[in-house]
């Protein structure tokens, strides 16, 4: 199916930090077992460029704090089991 290693590639970079800042340094090797397209990577290296280099190469920017947790393993805000624990529609909660 054409495109889908495209899809995969863009679907890791969002959930998978250390993918993410191994595309960023090394595109060339992170990508290598993978059949892209010239189009396929240049949507890959224009993610990277807007979203993941300057977390990687900022990192107490909004989006490097973010990477950082989420190496470390940290959920984010908004994805715990608590979310929504104030909720006042919900008069059990």
């Amino acid at each position: 199916m054409p495109g889908s290693d495209l899809a995969r590639v863009l679907s890791r970079l969002a959930a998978d930090p250390a993918f993410a800042a191994r595309v960023a340094a090394d595109p060339v090797t992170a990508l290598a077992d993978l059949r892209l397209s010239a189009a396929d990577l240049a949507v890959v290296e224009a993610v990277v460029e807007a979203v993941v280099a300057p977390a990687v190469s900022d990192p107490l920017s909004e989006s490097g704090v973010r990477l950082r947790r989420l190496l470390e393993g940290e959920p984010e805000a908004g994805t715990g089991p608590d979310d929504g624990a104030l909720c006042q529609d919900d008069p059990e909660r």
